[in-house]
């Protein structure tokens, strides 16, 4: 019997923040500004470095935050 798991959309962006957090504050340890912490390392465990979020859920299960992100990004800086 072969089981195979595969989380739910939620638990990856869980993932997401946490490890953003975290390369928030190495890159303020490192005095960097925090969102370089979170751009390096959303580009660490992307599809293209090392795979962590597959390619189709991020084009298809993360779509609304990738639509809603600029959006409150744009409202937060208002």
């Amino acid at each position: 019997m072969e089981f195979s798991f595969q989380p739910h959309a939620l638990v990856y962006v869980g993932l997401l923040l946490l490890l953003s957090y975290l390369g928030g504050e190495i890159a303020s340890y490192c005095k960097a500004p925090r969102v370089t912490g979170y751009l390096v390392m959303g580009m660490l465990v992307g599809h293209s470095v090392i795979g962590l979020f597959p390619r189709k859920m991020v084009q298809q299960d993360l779509v609304l935050v990738t639509h809603i992100a600029p959006v409150s990004y744009t409202h937060l800086r208002a």
